[in-house]
């Protein structure tokens, strides 16, 4: 039985994560030696900005200052 407290320690819970996520698929056979660490450093490369490349015209974005060529 796994005590609560180890729970976000679990090796399948972060390699399923990590499948749930499509950072691995089912057939990944490379060695992980920390999926938790693996799954935080995957998930650190998403974009977090919405419309980072102004696709979308300039509409979210919002300029706070601009001391630019000052």
């Amino acid at each position: 039985m796994v005590n609560i407290n180890e729970l976000p320690d679990v090796v399948t819970l972060w390699k399923r994560k990590s499948l749930q996520d499509s950072f691995i698929t089912e057939d990944w056979e490379e060695p992980v030696e920390d999926w938790k660490i693996f799954y935080f450093l995957c998930s650190l490369q998403r974009n977090l900005l919405r419309n980072p490349c102004a696709e979308e015209n300039m509409g979210l974005w919002r300029l706070d200052y601009n001391g630019g060529d000052e």
